[in-house]
């Protein structure tokens, strides 16, 4: 499958492994600008803001590969926010200027001089963002070609939906395909699963900032951002949504495991899982359980980390359904 072929036909019924693998590795591989800006001089562009965060280390080339994928979607944004917790280096600081430079009427850059951590810089930038929908996307990440059509087309029909996330399937250094990381479609089980879990995978969320502004943004407690903002808009009765398609092909490492362990990693999800139970969003028996599961996961090495979250929360990937 060629690159011209994904990018002009988004209503493509199913892709098999073998096919998606292709998009993955073109997307992760350089696009030349030219290609990028015809390609946004011809697409749909619809009433939503993209969101992603970079700090210092980020890399350059996979930051590039998530903003090229996003703009290479079927339908692309009115403006595209990116905020720097911190200095970034000299190597991103030359990408963001070139893109700057390629779409000025689209980029919103704004560079922090200290880091001020994942949750405040994101609640700036979407102070930035002037359309209600916003996407999120990760700077090591590939947005899958139909990813903000898919989204907006489900909000166009679910008008009261605030949040429509999506699947992950992962990907290696080698650019292998690996397994899918699952979340909940049907409501019961999400608000069921999010009582234990995460309930979205945060890089494919697509959300309404009204909603997330009034559930009290994103929260101050480094690496635990998201789950506290899904369990108040939750608590706050916000209709959600996950679709069953695949929407984001993830990067993934034997480092992102060893980040989610740790004291102070633990403390934190400790502190989380307390402010649940006063807020009530977890009854007393299942915060426990979830403390006592993290305590665990902290005790294990990462490559134990990682084998037990693939046994838990990954499926096997024998196609892609765009």
């Amino acid at each position: 499958m060629n690159k011209d072929s994904w990018i002009q036909d988004n209503h493509i019924k199913q892709l098999s492994r073998e096919e998606i693998q292709s998009i993955v590795v073109c997307l992760d591989n350089r696009v030349d600008l030219s290609v990028i800006k015809e390609h946004y001089e011809t697409a749909e562009i619809a009433k939503f803001d993209i969101l992603m965060s970079l700090y210092k280390n980020d890399s350059a080339s996979q930051a590039e590969s998530a903003i090229q994928s996003a703009l290479l979607n079927s339908v692309l944004p009115q403006n595209f926010v990116i905020v720097c917790d911190g200095p970034v280096g000299s190597e991103i600081t030359k990408l963001l200027d070139s893109y700057q430079l390629a779409f000025p009427d689209i980029f919103k850059i704004r560079q922090y001089k200290i880091n001020r951590g994942l949750g405040a810089v994101l609640n700036d930038g979407l102070s930035l963002c002037s359309n209600d929908l916003v996407a999120r996307i990760d700077a090591d990440d590939i947005n899958l070609p139909w990813r903000f059509q898919q989204q907006l087309e489900y909000f166009n029909e679910n008008k009261d939906v605030a949040i429509i996330g999506g699947q992950i399937i992962e990907f290696n250094e080698a650019r292998a395909l690996g397994e899918v990381r699952s979340v909940p479609t049907d409501k019961t089980k999400l608000l069921s699963f999010a009582k234990r879990r995460c309930p979205f995978n945060h890089p494919t969320v697509m959300y309404k900032k009204s909603a997330v502004i009034e559930s009290g943004g994103y929260p101050d407690i480094p690496g635990l951002e998201d789950y506290p903002l899904w369990a108040e808009v939750l608590m706050r009765d916000y209709e959600v949504a996950n679709t069953a398609n695949e929407l984001v092909a993830m990067r993934v490492s034997e480092q992102m495991y060893g980040r989610r362990g740790g004291v102070k990693y633990l403390k934190k999800y400790t502190k989380m899982r307390i402010a649940f139970i006063k807020s009530g969003f977890n009854s007393v028996p299942i915060a426990i359980e979830m403390i006592i599961a993290m305590t665990l996961s902290t005790l294990m090495t990462p490559k134990l980390r990682k084998r037990v979250s693939q046994l838990l929360l990954r499926t096997p990937s024998q196609s892609i359904k765009p």
